[in-house]
């Protein structure tokens, strides 16, 4: 199963140098990316949780006439720190780095999701600085981005409406982040003042997050037993510095793959069609890109 697993990994994106030329061999569509696992190097207990959130990502195909997909993503609230991972990134990290206990993980991988978020690899906030450091794969490679930024502030329009969710009266609320409107239910009983991803700022924690078209959180668990809170050091990190360099990296993979995978380099970049017929991409292929957050605001 293992062998499998590792086969897949490379078929379905991954770069391997020949002939003096980077390659890459696509065994899935064209019209979507999805982000890549990066080695852990290390690890240290940064806190220990209070609460854990577990959520339901889930999004529409990015092929016509695909099933949605879905991941699940983890919260863990400290004294001191928020942490979030993308469980499908999280357990592929692992079995890349400890191959002789991949047999439980492969159990827990196929539990976390179809496919990762491609929103993150971890998030960590820090509580008393309020200061976010998010953590991303790469797209095309064994790598990880970096960048922070403060915990966005957003303006919640409130509602009396109300929606039991998880046995917990929720009250709806409303704000425009990112260049999506999104609709909330957050538990005035829970008085934590975040949520999925990037939400926060409501007098509750937030169970349920959609845009009402593209992507959806839902809270499918929580649990107050305590549990330590890690954070984890990459083999290979490129510190991007802000929200507004890695956004201009991720477009740049979805508009213009194929230059962004070379990085100036001679590459090859190898995929078949619906007929088995092998297929060449070359420097006009691009990725419909339908990104959770823009910075037009």
């Amino acid at each position: 199963m293992k062998k499998m697993f590792l086969v897949a990994l490379l078929l379905g994106m991954g770069w391997l140098g020949a002939c003096g030329q980077k390659l890459m061999v696509l065994g899935g569509s064209t019209d979507f990316l999805l982000m890549k696992a990066s080695r852990i190097r290390d690890s240290m207990q940064i806190d220990r949780s209070l609460l854990t959130v577990r959520y339901r990502f889930s999004t529409a195909h990015p092929s016509p006439g695909g099933s949605p997909v879905w991941c699940d993503i983890l919260v863990q609230v400290g004294e001191r720190y928020i942490k979030q991972t993308d469980l499908c990134l999280h357990y592929d990290c692992l079995i890349w780095t400890a191959p002789a206990a991949s047999k439980p993980l492969f159990a827990a991988r196929e539990k976390a999701g179809i496919r990762p978020s491609n929103l993150f690899s971890e998030i960590v906030c820090d509580r008393e600085s309020r200061e976010m450091q998010v953590i991303c794969g790469d797209f095309f490679q064994d790598a990880a981005k970096r960048y922070t930024q403060p915990l966005p502030q957003i303006t919640w329009r409130l509602s009396e409406e109300e929606q039991t969710i998880c046995g917990y009266t929720c009250r709806k609320a409303e704000a425009r982040f990112g260049g999506r409107n999104w609709t909330v239910w957050y538990a005035p009983e829970i008085p934590l003042a975040i949520g999925p991803w990037k939400l926060n700022g409501l007098p509750g924690l937030i169970l349920r997050a959609t845009d009402n078209r593209d992507f959806t959180f839902d809270c499918v668990g929580i649990d107050q037993r305590p549990a330590p809170v890690m954070r984890y050091e990459y083999e290979n990190v490129q510190d991007l510095k802000t929200l507004h360099n890695y956004l201009r990296y991720e477009r740049s993979c979805y508009e213009h793959p194929f230059q962004t995978f070379a990085n100036g380099e001679p590459a090859l970049i190898v995929t078949k069609d619906a007929l088995g017929k092998t297929v060449y991409l070359d420097e006009s292929w691009t990725i419909p890109y339908n990104p959770i957050e823009t910075e037009d605001e």
